[in-house]
């Protein structure tokens, strides 16, 4: 079922119950963290033929992010959980598209990991051999401001990062 949207509609809120994922049929969507806060960041611009919200409907978690269009006449096409395998049945395309955008959010993350993984390594060598770099202290700098917008989005958001429990969903982050 494909809906038309104006410019700067919300398609849907972060930490919203996800039931679905989206299409795009014709025009433009955003998808931001803390849309409207000022901290806000513009995570992804999505055309025609994108799709997102794939994330919340596969793991029947709160949305991460919000969508927002972007042009008058967005063409969107909404695919509920019942139709999500008819879906993928008559566009077999799309389930390779979602694949390489999910490894492609792993592949960055798994980066990121990574150069924080060697910087703290190089940071308690220099530490330890009392070396200085002004390359380190600044990435080191870069990786605790991260770390502490990440920590501080994770306690604002924590349905979204801990299961009713309370205890970290291995399958997030």
């Amino acid at each position: 079922m494909s809906n038309i949207y104006s410019r700067k509609e919300i398609i849907f809120h972060e930490g919203d119950i996800a039931d679905c994922m989206y299409e795009v049929k014709s025009g433009c969507v955003n998808i931001y963290a803390n849309y409207g806060e000022s901290n806000e960041k513009l995570l992804v611009i999505l055309t025609t033929g994108m799709i997102f919200g794939e994330m919340g409907l596969l793991e029947s978690l709160p949305r991460s992010a919000t969508a927002v269009v972007m042009e008058n006449e967005t063409q969107v096409e909404k695919i509920t959980a019942e139709g999500f395998a008819d879906y993928f049945r008559s566009n077999p395309d799309k389930v390779l598209s979602v694949m390489k955008h999910m490894s492609g959010r792993i592949r960055s993350l798994t980066g990121e990991y990574l150069s924080a993984c060697r910087a703290i390594a190089e940071y308690e060598e220099a530490a330890a051999t009392g070396k200085k770099s002004s390359w380190l202290k600044d990435h080191v700098k870069k990786f605790l401001q991260d770390y502490s917008e990440a920590s501080a989005y994770m306690s604002t958001h924590p349905d979204i990062f801990f299961g009713s429990n309370g205890y970290h969903d291995p399958h997030i982050l």
